[in-house]
């Protein structure tokens, strides 16, 4: 668990305030706002926008791949790893492939190749 001020310390947050102060803060921002430039605040919002329009689809891929992750075999090694206090063994490396040492003395995978996207 994170705490506020220790979101607002790493840079998670703009900033941490108790509950009793918070739409005091909210009110100043909105007063900046509404006394600030206008246009300035405007292009600014719609540039913001635009790249968001942008990036918007590369999050949901993102967050598209990160629930496969979390439905996979590596997501169940991560938590025996934990639990047990020792080096994951994730069944999605290299490492955990078998594999076979040709007569030239050339290791070679058996199965699936890895993606190494």
């Amino acid at each position: 668990m994170l705490t506020g001020t220790e979101a607002e310390r790493i840079g998670m947050v703009t900033k941490a305030l108790p509950r009793d102060k918070v739409l005091e803060e909210a009110l100043e921002i909105a007063e900046t706002l509404a006394t600030g430039s206008q246009l300035a605040i405007r292009w600014t919002k719609r540039a913001l926008n635009n790249w968001l329009k942008t990036a918007g689809p590369i999050f949901d891929q993102s967050a598209a791949y990160e629930m496969l992750c979390f439905m996979g075999p590596d997501v169940v090694e991560g938590v025996a790893a934990l639990r047990e206090k020792r080096p994951p063994r994730f069944p999605s490396t290299v490492q955990s492939i078998p594999r076979e040492v040709s007569k030239s003395g050339e290791e070679r995978n058996q199965g699936r190749e890895q993606d190494g996207g």
